[in-house]
């Protein structure tokens, strides 16, 4: 982002108000703004820190092939990003697709790394041995299905009709939902 005239790297903030500039970036790249005394802005940190304004000023700001005049509060950090509030979001539209570019080496995905946990079918407990033990006179009681979201009903879907036709649910060791409830008895 250019801010008079001087090229400053930014932190995209959305639960900052107002683009702030902490008096380290200001000395280094924008010594040459004059501030004028602050408004009775007053700024707070996430954690609730309340900071100290040094100034505000109005600069020109060029990102891409938009221009604006758009106003800055400078104060007394010296360390920390440049960050760009929602204030200059309302004007300057961003290009997204460039700022979240991830580069680097690839990783190897969690089904790659454990491949025996994500292959087909039921998986067993091997090697291990399991006790349940029941409170004396415990009855099974029925839950009724929780509803599913929306977004993953086709996924569901398709899952438990893959499974009814491979008949999985009768071979499994452990009893199926239908024979934990009144209606399965």
């Amino acid at each position: 982002m250019n801010i008079a005239g001087s090229d400053v790297d930014m932190e995209v903030d959305m639960g900052a108000a107002v683009t702030v500039i902490p008096t380290g970036v200001y000395q280094s790249a924008l010594s040459h703004v004059q501030l004028s005394p602050p408004s009775s802005v007053r700024l707070q940190t996430y954690s609730g820190e309340s900071l100290e304004v040094r100034g505000e000023a109005d600069v020109p700001v060029r990102y891409g092939n938009q221009f604006a005049v758009l106003k800055i509060v400078v104060v007394d950090v010296n360390k920390g990003p440049a960050i760009l509030g929602r204030s200059w979001l309302q004007v300057i539209h961003m290009d997204w697709s460039s700022l979240f570019q991830v580069q680097g080496e690839k990783r190897p995905s969690l089904v790659e790394w454990f491949p025996a946990l994500f292959g087909p079918g039921v998986g067993t407990l091997a090697g291990s041995q399991v006790r349940i033990t029941l409170k004396e006179g415990a009855q099974p009681k029925f839950y009724r299905p929780r509803p599913i979201l929306y977004a993953l009903q086709e996924k569901v879907d398709s899952e438990l009709a893959k499974r009814r036709h491979t008949e999985t649910c009768g071979k499994q060791s452990v009893g199926c939902a239908h024979s934990s409830g009144p209606e399965g008895r």
